[in-house]
């Protein structure tokens, strides 16, 4: 398996798969995720090919999930994904979160970072670039709030 494009197609040499999403849960296990409303997992197209993406991912050692509106109450998981699929492409300066970590250590809440970047002037844009790329670890099932726990990877 390897990745074609920023950062999600991936190539299985006769076909190619664009997940939704790759994501880190809080216990460090990785998820490729497919986002599905639940009518979709109706359609044996669907299932063919989502089937045969699991297959190949598992057989090189990688995790995949579908994840349909019925597993996410209220469709926060998805709209927290969205959010940060907006900002995973455009480039942000990480210097800061070497800085972060020395005030706040490796935890700390949304809100006292969120406030923290934006006394030092830094694009808060950055935030989520960080969680995107999985610098900055949380629960996606929760909203982005103030106490939303954060944990700063080292």
């Amino acid at each position: 398996v390897k990745r074609l494009t920023q950062p999600f197609t991936i190539d299985f040499g006769d076909f190619r798969y664009t997940p939704d999403a790759i994501t880190r849960e809080s216990d460090g296990k990785e998820y490729i995720e497919e986002v599905k409303p639940a009518s979709e997992l109706e359609k044996p197209q669907v299932i063919k090919r989502l089937r045969e993406v699991e297959c190949r991912l598992f057989r090189k050692g990688i995790n995949f999930r579908v994840v349909t509106d019925e597993l996410t109450s209220n469709r926060l998981y998805i709209a927290n994904l969205w959010q940060l699929y907006r900002h995973r492409s455009y480039p942000h300066d990480l210097t800061w979160l070497s800085e972060a970590r020395a005030v706040f250590g490796s935890n700390c809440q949304f809100g006292e970072l969120f406030r923290w970047i934006g006394e030092q002037r830094i694009n808060i844009a950055s935030l989520y670039y960080a969680i995107a790329h999985r610098e900055v670890l949380c629960d996606l099932q929760t909203p982005f709030n103030d106490h939303m726990e954060l944990i700063l990877n080292a």
